[in-house]
């Protein structure tokens, strides 16, 4: 079968907003989501019912989810310039939010291959490194876009970083310096 067969399996969405990111599950079939409220939901791709309780806690709209390679935490960001970190397993907030990103929404999250690090890219033209399990900023925020920063992903070896911005460049940040 082919993309241009595909046929969709059913619809998920029982709160009637409009979905702005979905991901999968890197380790099971649970399809995650986020509308321009403030919860982050999860879905059984099997079932197609939501299952368990929202991740609720963004005090403003969410841009992005972004999973950890193991599947344990999932991060939001959006509107409310925090890095939220939520575990998986017990849909509660996983320590205090995070905060750094100045004058408008988080708008990209990605975590490093290994998990210990993740990136964030912002409406403030940066991007910040932070250590996941201290929950603090690494070092001095990434500057050099002049716009908006959309979009940020590591290298399957962890020792790059590019980030997108609506300044209409990518950038590659080498971390092992």
């Amino acid at each position: 079968m082919g993309a241009a067969d595909a046929k969709p399996t059913q619809a998920l969405n029982d709160k009637n907003h409009p979905i702005n990111f979905v991901t999968f599950h890197p380790t099971n079939r649970g399809v995650f989501a986020t509308d321009w409220g403030h919860d982050v939901r999860l879905w059984n791709a099997d079932s197609g019912q939501p299952t368990g309780t929202d991740m609720s806690g963004n005090t403003d709209g969410i841009n992005r989810i972004r999973f950890s390679p193991d599947g344990k935490l999932v991060a939001s960001v959006g509107h409310d310039r925090r890095v939220h970190l939520w575990d998986t397993a017990t849909r509660q907030a996983a320590g205090t939010p995070m905060e750094g990103h100045q004058g408008g929404p988080i708008l990209g999250v990605a975590f490093s291959p290994d998990g210990a690090t993740m990136a964030t890219g912002g409406s403030d033209n940066a991007v910040r490194l932070w250590n996941v399990a201290t929950r603090t900023q690494i070092g001095q925020p990434l500057t050099g876009h002049t716009r908006s920063v959309y979009s940020v992903a590591f290298s399957p070896d962890g020792q790059l970083l590019a980030s997108g911005s609506d300044d209409e460049t990518i950038r590659l940040w080498n971390l092992t310096r």
